[in-house]
């Protein structure tokens, strides 16, 4: 039996000499009185002689070099170790896929990145939510996609009624449900103990190629599980939206589908032409760069170019989040800034911020965080990026700031570009005053 897989390995003709149980059943039956002794002999090869191994993704044997190690026990205790601390689907977000979801039509229009978080649930996380809102509102995706893990096809039904009731739809959260169960969670948890077994003998070259033989064959079983749920097209799933089930056929339907909904959901959202600033999280040079332009935001008098020399990315951004929207014209001559530029949503971002500072009396005051939340939350339409706001803030501060005092926790701190950064990853802690 040994010999005969390895030489239908050598020959490599899958396709016409697959190496699984029945062509070496078929290949022996006429050797011995009962076929029954061939599954015998080659259930001992598997589980006691560890020599041939069983491949969970194709059904194929496949020899190994044992290393006299019990893994099926070495798993078994790692499982029985982890399964108190450790769920299905942590082990399914861990794996090592795309788990983002791009309405590529919509951010290729409005020159910016959004995306839904693929994240799965199980079947009892589901059944436990009251308020699919409060799920969602800490996330820093702009929507999810929830794939939902049952534990049998009776459960299937129970949640597609309860997605199609109404009770669980939100404009931003898409729900994928699989069209019949299939039991993932044996080869989920094997797959994971096999991996930390596997961190824990890189100084043994042998056991470690042997648990590598497993981790390629399990992870192709899981692939094709979350493959399953991210690709219309293997018809496994079902997709719900507000509670109606989704035509799509591939996965550009679904990115039609994501485009549709952030347009409905950011419809005040301004188009800045520059993704190297238009994102939450910018790195220490572009902050930088960014500084420069806020700095000559806040010159009482204006300079040519606000002060920006040569064609740097300080100059590239002031293009593209001032020139180019209309806020800043006549720049290479006598810079002139206007709040009310042609551009209707960068007029209705500048006017949100002007009303925020005339908002803040002398007594109460004004928290940034109110500002931040109706320039970022999807509630309020606009959901700008955080790497903008403080150019946009500085803008209407060019006018405002000898009428305004800005406090930090009850300390007036002096209008500078180090302000607006430190206001930018903390808006709670300041507060403005008319």
């Amino acid at each position: 039996i040994i010999k005969t897989i390895s030489l239908i390995y050598i020959v490599e003709q899958f396709e016409k000499l697959p190496p699984i149980k029945d062509m070496i059943v078929d290949t022996f039956r006429d050797s011995v009185s009962d076929v029954k002794v061939i599954d015998e002999v080659l259930t001992e090869l598997i589980e006691k002689e560890c020599i041939v191994y069983l491949k969970r993704s194709n059904g194929y044997l496949k020899i190994k070099e044992s290393s006299g190690v019990d893994i099926s026990a070495e798993i078994q205790n790692v499982i029985e170790k982890t399964r108190q601390t450790l769920s299905l689907r942590d082990i399914l977000n861990k794996f090592s896929f795309d788990s983002y979801m791009y309405p590529t039509a919509y951010n290729d229009e409005m020159e910016i990145t959004r995306y839904f978080d693929f994240t799965f649930i199980e079947s009892t996380e589901f059944f436990s939510v009251m308020d699919w809102e409060r799920k969602i509102e800490n996330i820093n995706a702009d929507g999810m996609v929830y794939a939902i893990i049952p534990r049998n096809n009776e459960e299937i039904e129970q949640i597609r009624e309860i997605i199609k009731s109404g009770n669980c739809d939100h404009n931003r959260i898409i729900f994928v449900l699989p069209v019949r169960y299939m039991d993932i969670e044996r080869i989920a948890f094997e797959f994971n103990a096999v991996t930390v077994l596997k961190d824990q003998v890189s100084d043994d070259e042998l056991l470690s190629d042997e648990y590598e033989i497993y981790i390629e064959d399990l992870e192709e079983v899981i692939s094709r599980y979350i493959l399953s749920y991210t690709r219309p097209e293997t018809l496994d799933t079902e997709y719900y939206w507000n509670g109606v089930k989704q035509p799509f056929k591939r996965k550009a339907h679904l990115s039609t589908k994501l485009s549709e909904i952030c347009a409905e959901i950011y419809p005040n959202t301004p188009v800045i032409n520059n993704e190297s600033i238009n994102k939450d999280s910018l790195p220490t040079v572009a902050i930088n760069s960014r500084n420069k332009l806020i700095s000559g935001l806040l010159e009482n008098e204006l300079s040519v170019n606000l002060g920006l020399t040569r064609t740097g990315q300080d100059v590239s951004f002031m293009r593209s989040t001032l020139i180019q929207t209309g806020i800043l014209s006549n720049e290479q001559i006598k810079p002139v800034l206007t709040l009310t530029p042609d551009d209707v949503n960068m007029a209705n971002v500048l006017r949100e911020i002007q009303e925020f500072f005339n908002g803040g009396n002398a007594n109460k005051g004004k928290n940034f965080k109110d500002l931040y939340d109706k320039l970022t939350l999807p509630e309020y339409g606009y959901g700008m990026k955080k790497g903008v706001i403080p150019i946009y803030v500085a803008v209407v501060l060019h006018f405002f700031k000898k009428y305004l005092v800005i406090k930090n926790r009850n300390e007036e701190v002096k209008i500078t570009m180090d302000l607006l950064n430190s206001i930018n990853e903390n808006p709670k802690a300041f507060t403005a005053f008319m």
